[in-house]
């Protein structure tokens, strides 16, 4: 496992605290594009992070980590107009991303041929 570690792909410095993301957020709702920029530019790394995290736990194919981040930013753009100023932006956050990844699970289940699953069932 930790032969594919890497580096955060954040620095501590440049993270935007919870706060700044909901006010991102905030000014996104409100028709600002450029704070919707800001806010992709803070919010699209920690989703990578994330997935990727997923796929080095061996949760998912890495080749599905970038589809997942398009998917996950899309929902939160979709969704931005709901966000609880009351809650941690991350957690709202977090909670996209889960529902994304099991989603996507859900959707290669569906999508697997019934004896494959059979196959991986034995497996497992």
């Amino acid at each position: 496992m930790t032969d594919d570690y890497r580096e955060p792909c954040i620095d501590r410095a440049d993270r935007a605290s919870n706060e700044e993301l909901a006010a991102l957020l905030a000014a996104a709702v409100d028709g600002h594009a450029s704070a919707l920029q800001c806010l992709s530019l803070q919010v699209v790394p920690l989703l990578l992070a994330f997935y990727q995290g997923q796929a080095q736990a061996g949760g998912l194919l890495r080749d599905a980590v970038d589809e997942l981040v398009q998917q996950a930013w899309l929902a939160v753009y979709q969704r931005c107009a709901g966000y609880d100023p009351q809650r941690p932006f991350r957690a709202w956050l977090i909670e996209i991303a889960c529902q994304t990844l099991v989603e996507h699970r859900r959707r290669q289940v569906a999508f697997t041929p019934a004896p494959a699953r059979k196959a991986s069932a034995r497996l497992h």
